[in-house]
């Protein structure tokens, strides 16, 4: 490759602006779209967690549900501890949607399922607290971050494809 390192050409491809064929890498647009969409779940309820404890405690996962509050006693730190972990999260997903570095993009996949696993572990284990509506939407919301993480993981294999082309 005389015009680019091997480093440079794999990672122009990896991030899906050029192939060696004739057009842009397909493929990798759905990772970085799950990537992103990971972010959010994580994101938006890490914001409002850190920087509005009680509202958060008290509505989440929109105003009048109250889904944390029928798990009494609210502790502030706890809440705001949570919103921090839950941004960390979120920038190690985002840097890995913007990167899609193989490695990084398989660690941030593996790293939102041991968050996601164990909290669906102990959503099904007090589904008994909710009503009908409520148990069905928490399942889906904690359903849902699994199974994208899990397509992540399927989807990361064509990154690796295209690393190991040369």
């Amino acid at each position: 490759m005389p015009a680019k390192s091997r480093e440079t050409a794999h990672r122009t491809e990896a991030i899906g602006m050029v192939g060696p064929g004739p057009g842009p890498v397909a493929g990798l647009l759905p990772v970085r779209a799950a990537l992103l969409l990971l972010s959010l779940g994580q994101g938006l309820p890490g914001v409002w967690a850190l920087f509005a404890p009680r509202s958060f405690y008290d509505g989440f996962p929109l105003p009048g549900y109250g889904w944390l509050a029928k798990f009494p006693p609210y502790n502030e730190h706890l809440v705001r501890d949570l919103g921090a972990l839950s941004l960390a999260l979120t920038a190690v997903l985002a840097l890995a949607a913007v990167s899609l570095e193989r490695r990084l993009v398989r660690t941030a996949a593996f790293g939102c399922l041991a968050f996601t696993v164990p909290h669906l572990a102990f959503h099904v284990a007090h589904l008994g607290r909710f009503d009908t509506a409520d148990v069905i939407a928490q399942l889906i919301s904690q359903v849902a971050p699994i199974a994208v993480s899990g397509i992540v993981l399927l989807l990361s294999r064509r990154i690796g494809a295209l690393e190991d082309r040369d």
